[in-house]
């Protein structure tokens, strides 16, 4: 009798535990979910929670220091506002003063879809190679994004990869 009050708590027991594991596990993903949802909220909503002033702070800690972290939330600000244009001089002294691939990137973009509707075809030479040094120099840094644009622009097609110097060649 002993033992099976024993054996029915021990069980009682673990299958508690294992509900109670179950129950963080939710708990840990409904938080990530929440945490995925305040970060694209904040980054819609820059604006509003610290205004103009705070978001030209950030730029200027960016593009002064080299904070990418400030970089980060404002270059999510702009491009989720659709305010590119307003970005490219940010972007281009991230990725030209601190080699930020991620902004190396992000000039790339807004340059093939401020007016090209992302056809390279519709660029004139001279932009469609800056725009090409801009993602194959971010490629080159490692990120992850330019990476996929890479294959699609050129190892899809079977075409060598070039190196971003074959576009531009800084002094």
């Amino acid at each position: 009798m002993k033992k099976i009050l024993i054996a029915l708590l021990l069980g009682g027991l673990i299958l508690s535990c294992n509900q109670q594991k179950k129950s963080n596990v939710s708990e840990h993903k409904s938080d990530s979910i929440r945490l995925k949802q305040d970060t694209f909220h904040l980054s819609n909503d820059l604006e509003d929670q610290i205004g103009k002033q705070g978001i030209a702070s950030l730029i200027d800690s960016a593009i002064e220091r080299g904070d990418s972290m400030a970089y980060n939330k404002v270059s999510n600000y702009y491009l989720i506002n659709q305010l590119d244009e307003e970005f490219l001089f940010p972007a281009m002294i991230m990725a030209n003063r601190y080699k930020d691939r991620s902004a190396y990137f992000d000039v790339y973009d807004i340059l093939t879809s401020m007016r090209y509707d992302n056809h390279l075809e519709k660029m004139d030479e001279q932009t469609k190679a800056i725009a090409l040094y801009y993602l194959l120099r971010s490629y080159e840094l490692g990120y992850e994004n330019a990476k996929y644009e890479v294959e699609e622009l050129f190892t899809d097609k079977k075409l060598p990869i070039p190196k971003s110097s074959d576009f531009i060649v800084f002094k």
